[in-house]
């Protein structure tokens, strides 16, 4: 943190090597390797408004089956199944805070999620070879606002939902399209009887 801007970055790789806990020649657990990188910012402007806006990123790639084939082996009759997938995402996250005082505050959050897939089989030796693409994007989006004052807190605001998937036009011809989108209000009541109980009430209403 420098002043009123802080910074984090979060770097991993994960690997984990095939499996095959009974040894009849098929993995138990698929070999995976898996890159992750997870940067965000955040933003002071006083000590009552502030901004985080952050983003993961991943790839990753698994596959299994046959071990003989994880080495890219051709396949033959006595060895031939193989599974692989290959999944790449990226996600948003942005938050914004702002307490009018002790006991008003208003947050608006957002993120955005973008996700491809890649999959393929290889049933046997003579079969065609199974492939499947597609991409999904979905979002969501929300206004509160926060109430707290001595023992009652409540909170109310607007959601908005959506997903959209799209399939690329590999194998089939009828393509698994879709898509929706999800409006909601919600409100929340709690307050505290005493140190040991609490009583809580809400509702939400959701338009799809």
């Amino acid at each position: 943190k420098i002043k009123r801007i802080g910074f984090t970055i979060l770097a991993q790789r994960n690997y984990q090597a095939a499996f095959d806990a009974d040894s009849d020649g098929f993995t138990d657990m698929p070999e995976l390797t898996k890159y992750n990188l997870n940067p965000t910012l955040f933003i002071y402007f006083n000590d009552k408004t502030k901004l985080s806006i952050g983003g993961t990123f991943t790839n990753e790639i698994r596959q299994g089956g046959d071990t003989r084939l994880l080495n890219n082996s051709s396949p033959d009759t006595l060895h031939f199944y193989k599974e692989r997938n290959n999944v790449n995402r990226i996600t948003t996250q942005t938050k914004f805070e702002h307490k009018f005082n002790k006991v008003h505050t208003l947050i608006i959050r957002n993120s955005f999620n973008i996700f491809q897939r890649t999959l393929e089989i290889t049933p046997s030796k003579t079969l065609i070879d199974y492939k499947f693409a597609g991409k999904q994007l979905s979002s969501f989006s929300e206004v509160a606002y926060s109430f707290k004052k001595t023992n009652h807190i409540v909170i109310a605001g607007v959601n908005f939902y959506s997903d959209n998937f799209w399939e690329d036009s590999l194998q089939s011809s009828i393509l698994r399209n879709e898509g929706y989108k999800t409006i909601g209000l919600f409100a929340n009541y709690t307050v505290d009887i005493g140190k040991m109980i609490s009583m809580e009430a809400g509702f939400r209403g959701d338009y799809v």
